[in-house]
């Protein structure tokens, strides 16, 4: 299976409150056949308590007791604080780390096997999204390399709506944005590459560059991709 469509997509990360991102993060978690689905907001600012919201669709009896001690044994949450590509956890991850008992515990309530995926941003943020499942996943290279193409994908739109309706009380104007920036952006929407950018704009490929980190910066995002779908959502263009 593989997600659906991109209109699937775009709508997750047009998602206005929790119910509506709950239940498309949920179509698209079938689409891609795993029962269950968890998506984790972390600001974790140096010398401040980190803050984290979390959105899951799981099993109703699943009432894990969050141990810290746990936490900093767990493979998985040690993993994703620098993972930059997709990674897959099953029993050997944790019979590995010296955690088996932990993936003991979890894995009658669906949690045996499964993609995460980690999105580290600007403003000491990061984004989780999180696949899991009882079946084994494929073993094929080209279907191992098709499921994370779409649990990028995944995470990347969920991370868009995520920031809206997991802080709902956080400002969700954005800098302004500079006209020359402006047009940067148009551009990147309409599928144009930083080269091309250069030669209508009649500026140098690196400034085109150097305009793109800025507004990255501004709209607090981490890809050329998170920036269109902002301004989009946010009226920018």
């Amino acid at each position: 299976m593989s997600v659906s469509s991109i209109n699937d997509l775009v709508d997750l990360s047009c998602a206005q409150d929790l119910d509506e991102f709950k239940q498309r993060m949920a179509r698209l978690a079938h689409d891609l056949d795993f029962g269950i689905c968890h998506a984790m907001l972390v600001t974790a600012v140096p010398g401040q308590k980190v803050d984290i919201r979390t959105c899951a669709i799981c099993r109703p009896d699943w009432n894990p007791v969050v141990d810290e001690g746990a936490v900093r044994r767990d493979p998985v949450v040690q993993k994703m604080k620098t993972a930059t590509i997709p990674f897959i956890y099953d029993a050997d991850m944790y019979g590995a780390a010296g955690a088996h008992d932990l993936w003991e515990e979890q894995a009658p309530f669906g949690y045996k096997t499964g993609v995460v995926v980690a999105l580290h941003m600007p403003g000491f943020k990061h984004f989780v999204l999180g696949l899991d499942r009882d079946a084994a996943l494929p073993k094929g290279d080209r279907e191992l390399a098709r499921l994370f193409a779409d649990a990028q994908l995944f995470a990347v739109h969920a991370e868009v709506a995520g920031r809206r309706v997991l802080t709902p009380s956080e400002r969700t104007d954005v800098a302004m944005l500079t006209p020359r920036e402006l047009e940067v952006l148009r551009l990147a929407s309409d599928g144009k590459s930083a080269w091309i950018t250069s030669q209508l704009l009649s500026i140098s490929e690196r400034t085109v560059k150097a305009h793109l980190e800025r507004i990255y910066e501004k709209l607090g995002v981490a890809s050329k991709t998170q920036a269109i779908l902002k301004a989009h959502e946010t009226g920018l263009i």
